[in-house]
């Protein structure tokens, strides 16, 4: 998690304990934006809270919060398409790829890009 002043630049950062928690001190007094940073893949909500640090604390004293809303799962197709390769950097575009439950549900789909990239995003574990 870190502390942020409003153009963008890290003041302070901690990490998080286990069970989620996680403290950063402050010692002056102005607005700010907090904001977490987790391994590459993993989403949240909110990216960012912009918080206001008076005589009253921090946005009054209020906790923040940010709550994992899952992970990204991406991938690439590569080879043929049509009889015809696909060029060494690039994969066939428009082709929709599913991502399915264990019991053959749809969970997300998702169309390759122009070089044959997909991702699915927000996944929650299972």
């Amino acid at each position: 998690v870190e502390l942020c002043t409003v153009d963008g630049l890290v003041k302070e950062s901690t990490q998080c304990a286990p069970n989620g928690y996680y403290f950063i001190p402050v010692y002056d007094k102005g607005s700010f934006i907090v904001r977490v940073k987790g391994p590459k893949g993993w989403s949240w909500k909110p990216e960012t809270v912009p918080v206001v640090i008076d005589q009253n604390g921090c946005n009054g004293n209020a906790d923040i919060n940010f709550q994992f809303t899952g992970f990204t799962v991406s991938g690439k197709i590569v080879g043929a398409v049509g009889g015809k390769s696909c060029s060494k950097d690039g994969g066939p575009s428009g082709v929709k790829v599913e991502l399915l439950s264990d019991l053959d549900e749809l969970v997300a789909s998702a169309l390759t890009s122009s070089t044959g990239g997909y991702a699915f995003v927000n996944i929650i574990p299972g």
